[in-house]
């Protein structure tokens, strides 16, 4: 698997899972895109590391019409507000989403 096409798909499921539930192949492509872009190799991502990811890709991500997440897309999702998002909590915050978009 491309290693663009992952960090490509880590940018936008931060933004994009909003409102749905999760495929399994978007769950391992997110566990790869976790890893990759993780530059600290402590557990979960930071906004610096997020950014940094955005940063190294923007052309691309622009190219392709991918949108990336905000900073405030990444507070929403890390859930114990600790500054680092882990990948169970944006699980949960992509289940949470689609949860509440079916119940409206």
């Amino acid at each position: 698997m491309n290693f663009s096409f992952l960090v490509f798909t880590f940018l936008a499921s931060i933004y994009s899972t909003k409102g749905m539930v999760i495929p399994a192949e978007l769950m391992e492509e997110e566990r790869l895109a976790f890893f990759l872009c993780d530059s600290d190799r402590m557990v979960g991502l930071t906004w610096k590391e997020v950014k940094q990811c955005e940063e190294r890709f923007a052309a691309v991500l622009s190219a392709q019409n991918i949108p990336t997440p905000s900073e405030e897309d990444f507070e929403a999702a890390d859930l114990n507000g600790d500054g680092t998002l882990e990948f169970e909590e944006w699980k949960q915050w992509g289940e949470e989403q689609g949860e509440e978009g079916e119940e409206t």
